[in-house]
């Protein structure tokens, strides 16, 4: 019951994001919408922006997090991912742009950099550290930035930068 009220919840927000602008929505619009009492809400979520995070979490954050394709591969899953819901997340975007982007980097980025840069490596010093930190923020910094953009997605581009990216900079090793 309690993923069902979640659903219910993350589902009226998306319907009434289409409706109108995020900070707009009220807990009272959401609980209507869902014919549920208000205080079903708070024992879910604490805020309207609390549930459009869950709602991220679980449509790209969760799913990026456990999918297992090498780097090239996994990135250019992403930017379909956020293609098919770009309108979504432009909007989710204005609202938790900050937390959106830290739990991306955090959770998923950078593990799957570092992986990528140093295969097996257990700890890194902190120059490559750094710079797999480094490379996943602008990874991260470039889906907001495609999601943002009205330009449409050319996969064979990302492929073929990632690809480039990488191997310059395992180049050597």
């Amino acid at each position: 019951m309690c993923g069902n009220t979640k659903q219910r919840i993350a589902a009226a927000l998306r319907q009434l994001m289409n409706e109108k602008p995020f900070d707009k929505i009220t807990v009272r619009n959401l609980m209507d919408a869902t014919n549920m009492k208000r205080q079903s809400f708070y024992y879910h979520f604490r805020d309207t922006r609390d549930v459009l995070m869950w709602i991220c979490r679980q449509n790209f954050i969760e799913p990026m997090r456990v999918l297992e394709l090498p780097a090239v591969d996994w990135v250019a899953a992403g930017m379909r991912m956020l293609a098919a819901d770009r309108s979504f997340y432009r909007k989710a975007m204005g609202a938790v742009h900050e937390e959106f982007l830290e739990a991306l980097n955090r959770e998923v980025a950078i593990p799957r950099i570092r992986a990528a840069l140093y295969p097996g490596a257990e700890a890194l010093d902190d120059n490559r550290a750094f710079l797999a930190e480094f490379i996943a923020q602008a990874l991260t910094g470039r889906m907001i930035q495609f999601v943002i953009s009205r330009r449409p997605l050319d996969e064979a581009q990302v492929r073929e930068r990632m690809e480039y990216l990488l191997s310059e900079l395992t180049d050597g090793k």
